[in-house]
């Protein structure tokens, strides 16, 4: 079949939504003379119809339907082009302007001698009729020719969700939206254009962003207009996630009471006073309690409760993380019914005050996940318990290191990171006191792959005070999966006894600070297991800068790989923190180039004519979305027996994605993920009218 359709030296063709058009582009290897859809009940799908004129440009393009009669037209969007400048760490192409601006349109404009796209949503109506439909898009311009496209919709037996099964959230920038479109008040009726325009993408986002909608006054809390706005905006995008608080800022503006300290209580009856120990207590009742209450009880009324949630606080650096776990304990102790969110490396230190840990793919590994699904504590014993744990130095990271306890606490999820690279002039050192002698012969050490000691000398202690080098033979085992740690097993020549240890770092494999996950003395006692804990869900917290990317230059498959990600690693939800954190009354710079957005990283919705309009990168995100319910709906007809397909049990299955993907080996993963997807949605059809048929 052609590639595309040449008339009057114009030519036309059709792209899958996975590809990214620019205006030199010409038909990629996969683009069509037709077009197909492929969509269930109450789904978007896209695809891009291009146009490259030859010697005159076209006027007025208009984009019309024929033959289909029960499935509305679509959406209709010119792609705009996003000035990235310096390319992002996932950056995937050379081109200094990526297509991501959706802006909608009635007519559009074709300039000869370059490719225009326009951007087909279209929507599946939940009463329509499962099957093939068939129908013509007419592409014409005002002064010219035309020219008609075959389109057929191939809609299957199934209807996806109201709300999304994997769970989101995203902040929205709500000054940013009040100066673009000058809003001077937070009257309902001028923000329903703003709700509406994000409703479309199965996706939930922080409400209350400021102080407009609630108003904080001592311990009087009214939260009016907050939930007349939150039920509008919940309702319209059908949320799966319902943030009560100031999306990433949390709680903070919800004062605690003054409190006061208590040592005993007196009994009423004899007088007597009773030593309780040293506690604090409020000295009023905390209007967050007052607050979480009240909106709980409407949310019960809704039905939403179970989606509700609070993201508490940032995750602060490690010298005041004492704070952030107070602030965790105040909001179950204010309301056990909202689920807490901690944005950050899943850590010992807080794996009994959050609900939710949201952590990058990197620091999610299977261990930490089965561990705190199935309640199990992720410290572990220790042979023996350390007195004390001190360094030469700590480097506070963004994942989570910033204790030299972390390199002796049980577990080998947390590190001790050096804040330099230790060097012969500059060694950097470990100390480890125990509260006991240990007799032992051999020490391990785990290391965070890339920053291993090449040597390591071991100093050892009786008393305490006086040391003495332990002479050391090792052995070192590599990692040998991505979320797995390098080992170095050591051996003194002779057997120790040992109080205290010091380890010292003169070199490392990468010329990087040194990073200690876990030291090991001896071996724990014979019984000794981790204690129970409240079950803690994962989620995977989205990051510009590592896969998989919302960055405008990313791979066009890698917004679509997000919620495939969190199938493939059993996570719950996904969050980012970025929708419309938008450059000051920002607007394009000529007709199609916006610029000073960077990469996109603050973005996924444009400023458009009267609302924020959507990027390509949200659309495919949707789509992604839309896949998760496929692979769900799967998983659940096998777990019902209704199917024992070999075939269909693998496409359902849960295959963790590696940490890093370089963004040329994307380019099959986007045709498997288009494969699979219509594998899934045959399967679930052929499914349905057996079903109909047993009924029958």
């Amino acid at each position: 079949m052609a590639l595309c359709q040449v008339l009057a030296a114009t030519q036309v063709w059709v792209e899958s939504s996975l590809v990214n058009v620019y205006p030199d582009s010409l038909p990629s290897r996969g683009a069509k003379l037709e077009a197909r859809i492929y969509a269930a009940r109450d789904e978007y799908e896209s695809l891009q119809l291009c146009v490259r004129p030859d010697r005159k440009s076209l006027e007025d393009l208009m984009v019309r339907m024929e033959g289909l009669e029960r499935i509305p037209p679509p959406i209709i969007y010119r792609e705009d082009f996003l000035a990235v400048g310096a390319p992002s760490s996932r950056g995937w192409t050379a081109s200094q302007h990526e297509p991501d601006v959706l802006i909608p349109v009635v007519t559009a404009r074709a300039e000869a001698g370059l490719t225009t796209a326009l951007w087909l949503t279209y929507f599946i109506p939940v009463d329509t009729k499962a099957g093939i439909h068939k129908g013509r898009i007419v592409l014409e311009a005002a002064k010219g020719p035309k020219w008609t496209v075959p389109l057929t919709i191939e809609v299957f037996d199934f209807t996806l969700p109201e709300v999304s099964t994997l769970r989101s959230l995203f902040p929205m920038d709500r000054k940013a939206i009040r100066e673009q479109y000058s809003l001077r008040s937070s009257d309902l009726s001028e923000w329903k254009p703003i709700y509406d325009a994000l409703s479309k993408h199965r996706i939930s986002y922080s409400v209350w962003e400021d102080s407009s909608l609630v108003n904080v006054k001592s311990n009087l809390i009214d939260a009016t207009a907050f939930q007349e706005h939150l039920e509008y905006a919940a309702n319209a995008g059908r949320m799966s996630v319902i943030d009560a608080g100031r999306g990433r800022d949390g709680i903070e503006v919800v004062r605690e009471p003054a409190s006061s300290t208590v040592e005993a209580v007196r009994d009423p009856e004899t007088d007597a006073l009773t030593p309780i120990g040293r506690i604090e207590r409020p000295m009023e009742q905390d209007p967050l309690q007052l607050y979480l209450h009240d909106l709980g009880n409407w949310l019960q009324s809704k039905g939403w409760l179970n989606r509700a949630c609070v993201q508490v606080m940032p995750l602060p650096e490690r010298g005041e993380w004492h704070a952030a776990r107070r602030a965790f304990l105040r909001v179950w102790r204010a309301d056990k019914r909202f689920k807490r969110i901690m944005v950050g490396t899943p850590h010992p230190y807080f794996e009994r005050y959050t609900d939710i840990f949201a952590a990058p793919l990197a620091e999610l590994d299977p261990t930490t996940q089965a561990k705190l699904r199935e309640g199990v504590s992720l410290t572990g014993p220790t042979a023996q318990p350390a007195q004390s744990v001190v360094a030469s130095s700590t480097a506070y990271t963004e994942s989570g290191a910033g204790s030299p306890t972390d390199a002796y606490d049980g577990t080998a999820l947390t590190f001790w990171q050096s804040a330099s690279a230790p060097t012969d002039q500059n060694p950097e050192w470990l100390d480890i006191t125990l509260e006991q002698p240990v007799q032992t012969r051999e020490i391990a050490i785990l290391w965070k792959p890339g920053q291993e000691a090449r040597d390591s000398r071991v100093l050892t202690s009786v008393d305490g005070t006086v040391f003495s080098e332990a002479t050391t033979s090792w052995k070192h085992v590599p990692a040998v999966g991505p979320y797995e740690l390098s080992r170095s097993d050591g051996t003194f020549k002779v057997g120790k006894l040992v109080r205290r240890v010091n380890i010292e770092f003169r070199d490392t494999v990468g010329g990087q600070p040194v990073a200690v996950a876990e030291v090991l003395l001896g071996k724990p006692e014979t019984g000794q297991t981790s204690e129970p804990i409240p079950p803690v869900e994962l989620w995977l917290q989205v990051r510009p800068d590592s896969f998989p990317s919302l960055a405008a230059d990313a791979h066009a498959v890698e917004a679509r790989l997000v919620p495939w990600v969190c199938w493939g690693h059993h996570l719950g939800g996904f969050i980012y923190d970025a929708l419309n954190r938008w450059p000051l009354n920002w607007l394009p710079q000529s007709s199609n180039a916006w610029e000073g957005g960077g990469t996109g990283n603050e973005f996924l919705f444009y400023p458009g004519p009267g609302a924020p309009v959507p990027s390509v990168r949200i659309e495919r995100l949707r789509d992604g979305l839309e896949d998760y319910e496929y692979l769900a709906m799967l998983e659940q007809a096998i777990e019902a027996n209704e199917t024992d397909d070999l075939e269909l049990r693998r496409l359902a299955s849960h295959q963790m994605f590696p940490t890093e993907v370089p963004p040329a080996a994307l380019e099959e993963t986007a045709k498997r993920v288009l494969g699979i997807r219509l594998k899934i949605g045959r399967a679930l059809t052929r499914l349905a009218k057996k079903g109909d048929a047993k009924d029958e």
